[in-house]
Order: C-alpha cells, then structure tokens, then sequence
C-alpha cells in the first residue's frame, strides 16, 4: 500500500524531478515511508519501476490529468444527485402528505355540503362510493365499492335508462358534462331523489374513457318543496282558469309572463303558455299594440290604477268584442313596480242584451199602443169602406163620382195594409207555425220584389233540407222589406245576391241562440252601404233615413223584421262597409 502512495505522489507532483536527482529523491521518498533496513539494491530495482512509471505518466500527462478530472466530476455528480434524491425524497413525502390531507378535507368538505363521491373505473367497471351514500341509503357506514351494474340496480325503472342514455352521451363526448335527476331505492324499500353530476378524466389513446369522476346530492327534500310548490300553482292556476274574467300579467318592458285560459280565449290564441314571452305588438294590430303600452306605460311610471273602462277589440276573426277592463300596478316584495296585472271582462254579450232588452222595451211599448190604434182604426176603416160600397150601389152615380169613390177604396186598402202591419208588430202578431217549403217561400218573395225597377235579383238555394217550421207569411214579408230597403237604397240600379244555407250553432255562439241547426239568408245588396252612425238604430221602430210618408217612409219595415224574426226564436243582424253595400243575415232554427 505504502508502494502505490509513492508512485501515486510521484505521478501527480508539480515538481519538475531531473535524471541526475531522481534517485537522491526516491531514496527520501521510499525512506519515508519504508523501513530503513532496506538495501540500497532493492532501492535501486524500485526506482528503475519508478523511473518507468514516470516516464509513462509523462508520456500520457494529459490523458491522466483528463481522467482524474473526470473522476473527480463524476463523483461531484454523484455527491449532488445524492443530496437532491434525499431532498425529491422529502418533498414527494410532504407533497403526499399534504395531498392525502387536502383529499381528506375535500372528502369532508363535499360531505359536509350533502354530496357523495363517486369514482367509475370503466376498466374494470367498478365503482368507488363514499361512506356519505351509504348514510344517505340507511346502509352501513363505509365507503364501498361496487359493480356497476349491481349499482343501477337499484335506480328506479322510469329512470334506469334515461340515466344510462344521458351517461353515454357524456361518455361518447356530445355532453360536456354528465347529469342527471333519478331516483334511487334506500334500504327502507324507499325512492330518493339524487341529482347526479360527473365528468370524464381519462381517455386511452384512442379516445375511449377510462375513469369518471363525480358527485351525488340528495335532493328528496328539495323535491317535495318543488312538488308543494308545484301544486300550488297548479291550484292558482285552476283557480285563474276557472274565474271567468281574462287575466294577465305583464313585465316593466310589457312581455308577457303569463294569462289564464279566459284570457287566451279570448284574444283568440292557441294556449295560455303561448302568450308568455310575447308583447302586444305580436298579438295585436299596431294600433291596437300601442294603445295598450300607452296604458300600461302611465301605470307603471305614475303607479295608479285604471279600474272599470270599457273598449272595442276586434279579434283576428274580425269579431268585435266590448270589454271591461282594469290594469293595476304588479309590486315585488320590496314595494317596487315590477309589472302590469290586468283582467279583461267580455261585456259583449251584456251589453248587446241590454240593448235588445231595451229595444224590445221599446217595441212592446209601440206594439201595444200600435195594437190598440190599429184595432180601433181597423173598424173605423171598415165602417168607410162599407159606406164606400153603398154609394156605389147609388143610382144617380156620376163617372167623377165613382173616381173619388174609388180613390177613396184604394186609400183604404192602404190604410188596411198599414194596420196590419201594426197588428203583426204588436203582440197580437204572433206567429203561426207549419211546415213550409223555404225555396218556395224566398221565390214568391223574389218575385214580388222583381216587379218594376232595374235591380236583379239573384237567388242561391244551399240548404239540403228545405222544409221548415216558420209562418211562411211572415218570413215572405220579411224578405219583401228587406228587397224593398235595398231597391230603395240602389235607386240607379243594382243587384241584390239571396243565398240560404244551414248552419250548426254550438254552445255559447257569437249570436247568442240555442245551439242546434239553424236556416240561415243571406242579403246582401251592391248599394252605397249604411252609414256607421246609423247601423245601432236600423232596427229601431220609426227610424229612417227617408222622409216620412204613405209613399216615403215609415221606419217599421226592418222594426217588423225584426220582431218577426225574433218571434221565431231567430236573430237578423246587419253589417255594412260604405261604399260596397249591405248584407242582412238571418238565423230561423229548424225545430222551436
């Protein structure tokens, strides 16, 4: 050993050694580190080794020097990785350490929050619960692995295979997120209800997933307050649906959020739900539409109420409805305006019955007085015309006579003819009804209005059934006044259209008749149309736009159409656009 030390000394000395002193320095060397008993010869054979050695080493200085520094930079090398290994050492320790307590106080955190871990390893399809299922399910407390298919097992059949669907939409990557409501049996025999939410976190190479993570929450208790809040609107709904006033609630920005179903009928849509979200402007004419958000627009910003105001709507049918309506502020919890609530009170039908009731008032009241004249006229009437008859037996009859007596006749068959349409007017005119051929009936009637004048008289006949139960007299003479109004009105000529067909009135009709068949005329002239001012007054008794007279006007020939229609248990209506004539409908049921 002590050997290799002196080679190793002389091999790396920076003292240049000359030939001459080598072995004076060998001699030193070697008798410092060996016995001085040794021989001078064996000192000699020794240095001869060295001096080989030597001259080796100086051969090969910068190859030795480049090795050793090598060696010396490896074993740094090592020192380092040493130190670091034991320093990665007690990171990875700490690291895991820490991540084992923040997993712990995740696990706590999500639990304590009510949601259950779940872990799906779809290599080998087993799942990872935490304990909190378990607690949930009445089971043990532990966490528990499980086969996936005995954990469907117990997920309610109604839905087993929604829950499978939307999972393999997640899986296959059209859902970024996997969720789901379902219903999952406790160990009492029980549903509860879990909302279930999940994600893939590993996919192999091709795409396919590997493990999902997720949380479950149960949800029963949320569940019944949904379902108790459910079915108390379900209940103020009955309840607005079943109130037969329109109802409806709007936003600030006047949209819709909600109606019953009067009120949807009513504006004639489809649903109560198809109105939410929409505003006036896509429900109503643009006039219409403003009219409305001027309203809603000064109750909102004033905060007052306009309460019991009446106006006109007309439907897409073009059906004209009278409305009450009243609009009040909607408030939030806080006091603040948040919207409009309105109703709307169909008054058509009110309205129009007050003005029949007041209009049969009226004519019950003439009708009687009319009676009681017409009868008392009628026998004063007949006591001329018997004198009438007797001069004419007289034997010193002059020819001017006889005029006068014959003018005077003819004035009482006018005379006659006015009592009896007083007579039909008042109550002793009710009618007598047989079976009647209809077509026959509207012929005679078109043929009486045919005579004289160049108005053409079109007739239409589209009723399958013919015979009906009317006083034919009376609807003939329903038809004649009204041929005679339009030839009046058409003094230059025209054409007068007759169409009669059948119509099925159901319950709670525009018109306001029992439901059942009815026999429907139509009249419809191509004169100048009834001015709007005068459509409310047409039927009135007296009324006219002609100057009165035996050979002018009356205002009583549509007042007797009137009642005689009403008298059958029918209805005549009128409706006129200026400028392109009128049309006159009348409904007679087929059976009383």
């Amino acid at each position: 050993m002590k050997k290799f030390l002196v080679i190793i000394m002389i091999l790396f000395s920076n003292c240049n050694i000359s030939a001459e002193r080598s072995d004076v320095w060998m001699l030193n060397v070697y008798a410092q580190t060996e016995s001085p008993d040794i021989s001078l010869t064996q000192i000699q054979e020794e240095n001869t080794v060295l001096s080989k050695i030597q001259a080796g080493y100086e051969k090969h200085k910068s190859l030795v020097i480049v090795f050793g520094a090598v060696i010396v930079a490896l074993l740094y090398v090592i020192l380092l990785l040493l130190v670091e290994s034991r320093r990665l050492r007690r990171v990875i320790v700490s690291r895991t350490e820490e991540l084992a307590e923040n997993q712990e106080r995740w696990k706590f955190s999500l639990e304590g929050a009510g949601q259950v871990v779940w872990d799906w390893n779809l290599k080998n399809n087993r799942i990872f619960i935490s304990r909190k299922w378990n607690e949930a399910l009445g089971l043990d407390n532990e966490e528990t692995y499980a086969d996936i298919e005995e954990w469907l097992k117990d997920i309610h059949e109604d839905d087993r295979e929604n829950m499978r669907s939307i999972m393999n939409r997640h899986l296959d990557g059209e859902k970024s997120l996997y969720e789901s409501f379902h219903r999952i049996k406790a160990k009492d025999g029980a549903y509860r209800w879990v909302l279930s939410r999940g994600k893939v976190i590993e996919r192999s190479a091709d795409g396919r997933p590997l493990r999902v993570i997720g949380t479950a929450t149960d949800i029963t208790d949320l569940k019944q307050i949904e379902e108790e809040v459910s079915k108390s609107r379900r209940m103020l709904q009955m309840v607005l649906d079943t109130i037969p006033i329109g109802v409806f609630w709007k936003d600030r920005d006047f949209t819709y959020l909600g109606c019953n179903n009067s009120f949807a009928r009513l504006i004639g849509i489809e649903s109560a739900e198809s109105i939410v979200g929409k505003r006036d402007i896509e429900v109503f004419d643009p006039e219409v539409a403003e009219m409305y958000n001027r309203t809603d627009r000064e109750i909102i910003n004033t905060g007052r109420s306009k309460l019991n105001y009446e106006e006109h709507l007309v439907l897409p049918t073009g059906k004209v409805r009278i409305l009450r309506k009243s609009k009040v502020p909607l408030t939030g919890a806080d006091g603040e305006i948040i919207g409009v609530l309105g109703t709307y009170e169909d008054v058509t039908v009110q309205k129009n019955l007050r003005e029949e009731t007041f209009r049969i008032q009226k004519l019950e009241s003439v009708g009687i007085l009319a009676s009681g004249i017409a009868h008392d006229f009628n026998n004063l009437l007949m006591a001329i015309s018997g004198s009438l008859s007797v001069l004419r037996l007289s034997e010193d009859l002059t020819v001017k006579n006889l005029h006068w007596i014959e003018n005077a006749e003819k004035s009482c068959l006018a005379a006659t003819e006015l009592t009896t349409r007083l007579i039909t007017f008042s109550r002793g005119g009710a009618p007598v009804l047989q079976d009647e051929d209809i077509f026959e009936v509207i012929n005679e009637a078109v043929d009486s209005g045919s005579s004289g004048g160049s108005v053409s008289i079109d007739y239409l006949n589209e009723s399958p059934v013919t015979s009906i139960n009317i006083d034919g007299r009376q609807i003939r003479q329903v038809l004649i006044n009204l041929i005679e109004n339009s030839k009046e009105a058409m003094p230059g000529g025209g054409n007068i259209y007759i169409v009669s067909s059948e119509i099925n009135l159901e319950i709670n009709n525009r018109l306001e008749l029992k439901p059942g068949r009815y026999l429907m005329i139509t009249v419809k002239d191509t004169g100048p149309g009834i001015p709007e001012l005068n459509i409310d007054k047409i039927f009135d008794p007296y009324f006219s736009t002609k100057e009165m007279g035996p050979q002018k006007g009356q205002g009583l020939g549509l007042a007797i159409s009137h009642s005689i229609v009403t008298q059958h248990g029918g209805k005549i209506t009128v409706s006129s656009v200026p400028g392109k004539g009128a049309l006159f409908t009348i409904y007679i049921p087929f059976s009383l």
